[in-house]
């Protein structure tokens, strides 16, 4: 099962594929197992449909929110160059970088 590892905790998409888990670290912390249902689908057609329909019509409520999307692509990318590299990863939010 894919997983993505953090600070806090682990991400992963349960068996059913309609819904994104958070597993803490520390079951006794401040952070609790959360579940995120999966609305959408992968219909990467529509995806672009609503995007285009949002920028003419100058709306911003896309299906996928940009912050969620630069976010979700920046861990992404993390992990990518931190396993092609054999180290970890860390992102420097003054400068907007990541750096290895």
């Amino acid at each position: 099962m894919p997983l993505i590892r953090g600070w806090d905790g682990t991400l992963h998409i349960d068996r059913d594929n309609r819904t994104l888990v958070f597993t803490p670290v520390h079951a006794s912390g401040a952070k609790k197992r959360q579940t995120f249902p999966i609305e959408g689908g992968e219909d990467n057609i529509q995806h672009w449909k609503n995007l285009l329909d949002c920028a003419r019509a100058v709306r911003k409520d896309t299906n996928s929110p940009m912050d969620l999307a630069f976010r979700t692509r920046t861990v992404l990318r993390m992990a990518m160059l931190g396993r092609q590299a054999g180290k970890t990863a860390k992102f420097d939010a003054k400068q907007r970088k990541i750096v290895l």
